[in-house]
């Protein structure tokens, strides 16, 4: 991601090898292989106003360096079995699926459950691969028939072709049996908005509506996304 400040260096998403430590750094050694965190500042919890200040090619120097100074707290290891390039694009369209899927403790996905994805943007195909590897089921959207087979390879049970489909919501709650999907990864905004409540539920009181922003995700969830034992497959937008 590029920042809108020129006098910053850009890029938010990154990964390499720590060359050196401060004296009083404890959780990293030379050597170790780390990915950034989108917000240096964010650790854990919930988003606060004031971690924007501490965004990665946006308010601070991105990545877009040969070496790099970095608080301790705003990177996280990353597993053998991934290179270099593939782990760097864990920090912002990465983090952000996962916290769609996995952010909230009490309404983490499960197995079994229905997930509706839109499109073949980042977020979105990391949400689709996530689900799968959880063993969820998911519909997924696209407005081209070209990436139909491009999503059914990645696992979707179902695609719809939200050109060709104005009603998809209504289609996606139909492929769930009526029950409806337990999770909208929405990238879209307002205009889909509408559709994708329909996929979801009829009475937002009796299934719990939660609607919620994600700002990427805290470096935990970072470490959490890290910790997946299987590889991560590489996608880009198509």
């Amino acid at each position: 991601m590029v920042g809108p400040n020129p006098n910053v260096i850009p890029g938010s998403d990154g990964a390499g090898t720590v060359v050196a430590v401060g004296k009083h750094v404890r959780r990293f050694t030379p050597g170790d292989r780390v990915v950034t965190a989108f917000f240096q500042d964010y650790v854990g919890g919930r988003f606060q106003p004031n971690m924007a200040a501490s965004m990665l090619g946006g308010t601070l120097d991105g990545t877009l360096r040969t070496y790099g100074a970095f608080n301790e707290q705003g990177l996280a290891r990353i597993p053998s079995n991934l290179s270099f390039l593939e782990a760097s694009t864990l920090s912002c369209a990465g983090l952000t699926a996962w916290s769609a899927l996995f952010g909230l403790s009490d309404y983490k996905l499960n197995a079994g459950q229905w997930v509706l994805t839109q499109g073949t943007g980042g977020v979105s195909v990391f949400a689709l691969q996530f689900a799968k590897a959880v063993g969820a089921r998911v519909i997924a959207t696209t407005g081209s028939s070209d990436k139909v087979k491009f999503l059914k390879d990645l696992g979707a049970d179902h695609v719809i072709n939200y050109k060709e489909d104005s009603e998809w919501g209504a289609t996606a709650k139909t492929l769930t049996g009526g029950v409806g999907v337990d999770q909208v990864v929405e990238v879209a905004g307002p205009v889909s908005m509408a559709q994708s409540l329909k996929a979801s539920f009829s009475d937002s009181f009796a299934h719990r509506c939660i609607v919620r922003p994600i700002a990427v995700g805290s470096r935990i969830l970072l470490e959490d996304l890290c910790r997946l034992s299987r590889p991560i497959r590489r996608s880009f937008d198509r």
